[in-house]
């Protein structure tokens, strides 16, 4: 059992499906262990999720989980210490490392792996048709990258999280990158984008977060709230721990037909980079929000 082969690697899927089936997969397990036992994995990354010979998904290598029931008898005077692989890692992780790490930190590396999964192994290309980035000054190169940029302080302490928050922040990823002949797969990334964005936007002006609950008092439909700054911001906020919400909707999207049957993994020339003070610059103006979505949509300060 511990040195038989259990599963293929996440990158060696027979289709595009298939992988997003097991990052599913995986996630179910890992909602289990969480709302079940109360553990947390701590490292969701490409490595640790395995597909089976029936093509299912594994949430394997534990080794960092942590039992939420005994953290405050074993981290009583400090933070549990930061935890994950790198460029997996969520932002909020990434610019605080003493940050706690929760449910939300897990799920946004989901985010993660499905995008670097499909951005190394499936063809794609913006939507103006533009292939094989060759610069920072592209906005693919920015997708690749995100996952890796890091900094060190002037107090020795390893950060990073720009890039990536500008991503989130930033133009719906459909607009950035199209991956050919799966607009599912497009579809799905906007979309997560799109609800793991509320954790790095300001929080609503107190009298609008006022006014909003008037009109909750009065009775307003709740249609018409829905569309309110304050209801799109909690309620983003509430799906991201919500038991469910991810696998939910994964499979949402998986249960459409129209994915391709057999596109399986093929290794896609990663771009190549200029120094790392030139992609700093640039990450600003590449992915730049749509003007239709500023209020929701600002990307942070560098130094922030």
């Amino acid at each position: 059992m511990t040195l038989g082969v259990i599963g293929r690697r996440l990158t060696e899927f027979s289709s595009s499906r298939e992988f997003v089936s097991a990052v599913a997969d995986a996630m179910e397990a890992h909602d289990a262990a969480f709302f079940d036992a109360r553990i947390l994995h701590r490292d969701i990354s490409v490595g640790n999720i395995l597909i089976t010979d029936e093509g299912k998904g594994l949430l394997v290598d534990w080794d960092l989980c942590i039992n939420l029931n005994r953290v405050n008898e074993r981290f009583c005077d400090r933070p549990p210490p930061r935890m994950g692989t790198w460029p997996f890692m969520s932002v909020a992780l990434l610019k605080n490392p003493s940050a706690e790490h929760c449910i939300e930190d897990d799920r946004e590396s989901a985010l993660y792996v499905l995008l670097w999964t499909a951005l190394r192994h499936s063809k794609h290309s913006t939507p103006s048709g533009t292939t094989a980035p060759h610069s920072s000054s592209h906005p693919i190169s920015l997708l690749h990258l995100g996952f890796d940029e890091a900094y060190t302080t002037s107090s020795g302490e390893m950060r990073g999280g720009h890039i990536k928050a500008c991503i989130l922040l930033g133009n719906r990823l459909s607009n950035v990158v199209q991956f050919h002949q799966r607009p599912q797969l497009d579809a799905l990334l906007t979309a997560l984008q799109e609800v793991f964005q509320f954790r790095y936007q300001p929080r609503p002006k107190d009298k609008d977060c006022q006014l909003f609950e008037k009109l909750k008092e009065e009775g307003f439909d709740e249609n018409f709230l829905k569309l309110t700054i304050p209801y799109m911001y909690f309620n983003g906020l509430e799906k991201l721990k919500q038991r469910g919400w991810l696998v939910n909707t994964l499979r949402d999207f998986l249960s459409n037909d129209d994915w391709p049957q057999a596109d399986k993994a093929e290794l896609q020339g990663i771009p190549q980079t200029t120094n790392k003070r030139q992609f700093v610059q640039d990450q600003l103006s590449l992915i730049e929000p749509d003007p239709k979505r500023r209020r929701v949509a600002s990307a942070p300060a560098l130094g922030s």
